[in-house]
């Protein structure tokens, strides 16, 4: 019983922040998804995989899409290259390829994107929107935080 809760607390959090993802990359490709192939075909069928197989669940790496798009990359390589080297780390390392890298670092890069997604999403985007769609930006950011 205990475990239900949890478990449609997190059914609630990705299904919203998979869609929230969706709609970021619409933004940045200038043209609309097709919501229900996005988050059925790909979302969907990838959670219902991982939780078969043990693993978490999750939505879009966004900004990795973001920065494929930002940089003119066009095709599957990318993703590719990214699931390889996952998994090069994850077996090959003989610790955990955190284990390498200072928590200062971690600290550092959380901050960094912190303030570019802050400036892009709170400042950049209210020309981007309605007021409607803004103040439900800004409520969704104060209710996060």
């Amino acid at each position: 019983p205990k475990l239900i809760i949890t478990w449609i607390g997190m059914v609630l959090v990705v299904a919203f922040s998979s869609s929230l993802d969706v709609a970021a990359i619409e933004m940045e490709l200038h043209r609309p998804l097709n919501y229900d192939q996005e988050l059925a075909e790909t979302v969907g069928f990838g959670n219902l995989i991982s939780g078969l197989l043990g693993g978490y669940s999750g939505s879009y790496i966004f900004s990795q899409t973001i920065l494929n798009l930002r940089s003119g990359v066009a095709d599957r390589k990318s993703g590719i290259t990214v699931a390889i080297a996952e998994l090069a780390l994850v077996f090959l390392l003989p610790v955990p390829p955190t284990a390498l890298v200072p928590i200062a670092a971690f600290g550092g890069t959380l901050i960094v994107i912190c303030l570019e997604l802050g400036d892009e999403w709170l400042l950049q985007a209210r020309h981007r929107f309605t007021l409607s769609e803004y103040s439900v930006l800004l409520f969704t950011f104060i209710a996060i935080h």
